[in-house]
């Protein structure tokens, strides 16, 4: 059993690197950011951070600000709690709680998945303005009381442009 997770953990690794290049190669919708961290098979250590550094160029337009999950079948829960620190150019620090919802009550997870798989972006923020040309740190730790949070296996932060009258991704249909 634990040479197929391996197995399948290297299918889905090499499936990340090739939407990467193909986003690199046809470019994302006006994405400014895009970048996954793979967890390590013995779990999210609780005390563990994801860090994501992000070059922002433009603060005259809003953006959004998504999370992408990468989680196994056997996740134990339908949610996942985040921690997540925003630490400006001039280092002033934002912290915020956040509660994703990866399925529902009946079992079925949203996303889409494959061989027990599931991958799910989430909006984080919509309309947002950054008040300041630089790089934007952005931390994200696990908040599920668990010290090594078992079948996830990759957080995601996504940034992209939002045009005027253009909604976000969860307002889309």
């Amino acid at each position: 059993m634990k040479n197929l997770k391996e197995i399948l953990h290297k299918i889905r690794t090499i499936g990340i690197i090739l939407v990467s290049v193909c986003c690199l190669c046809f470019g994302c919708k006006d994405g400014i950011f895009e970048e996954s961290i793979s967890i390590l098979q013995t779990g999210w250590n609780k005390d563990s951070l994801a860090h994501f550094q992000v070059s922002v160029d433009e603060v005259n337009i809003p953006y959004e600000i998504c999370f992408n999950i990468e989680h196994s079948s056997d996740y134990p829960k339908r949610n996942l709690w985040l921690y997540v620190t925003t630490q400006s150019p001039d280092g002033i620090a934002q912290k915020d709680t956040v509660e994703l919802l990866l399925g529902d009550k009946n079992g079925f997870w949203f996303g889409s998945g494959f061989m027990g798989n599931w991958s799910y972006e989430a909006v984080f923020r919509q309309g947002v303005y950054f008040p300041k040309a630089g790089k934007y740190t952005f931390l994200i730790q696990q908040g599920m009381r668990y010290d090594n949070l078992q079948g996830i296996e990759s957080i995601g932060l996504i940034i992209r442009k939002l045009h005027q009258g253009e909604k976000s991704l969860d307002n889309k249909k």
